[in-house]
């Protein structure tokens, strides 16, 4: 999908992926992009098939996964990720993965073992 994508979405795109480690808000995607909030969310959708909220929270997920395999705490991962607080991480990270941050870290370990 992303090889087709338009060069808005690609900069957009780029610029999320720059921006994991700070608090991604639409409203500073729009300005820095001179585009509409409501364009800016149609062409996303239309292009990557997922909303843009949601392709930021997946992309700060798999962050947090990486984070949490290297061995940092949930919390520092929240921290870390500019989450609101750990509750909001937590239930992020539980929908798109499945398995809370722990679980997760756990599971890994294990695998590490096995």
């Amino acid at each position: 999908a992303y090889v087709s994508c338009s060069p808005l979405i690609k900069s957009v795109m780029q610029y999320i992926a720059l921006n994991l480690y700070s608090s991604i808000k639409v409203r500073d995607i729009v300005k820095t992009f001179y585009i509409s909030e409501t364009a800016l969310r149609a062409r996303f959708k239309s292009e990557m098939g997922v909303n843009i909220i949601e392709y930021i929270q997946r992309r700060k997920v798999n962050e947090a996964k990486l984070l949490l395999k290297a061995g940092l705490s949930p919390l520092e991962v929240s921290l870390d990720l500019h989450y609101y607080d750990y509750s909001h991480f937590y239930r992020t990270f539980k929908k798109f993965a499945g398995v809370t941050p722990k679980e997760y870290q756990l599971d890994m370990n294990e695998a590490a073992w096995a």
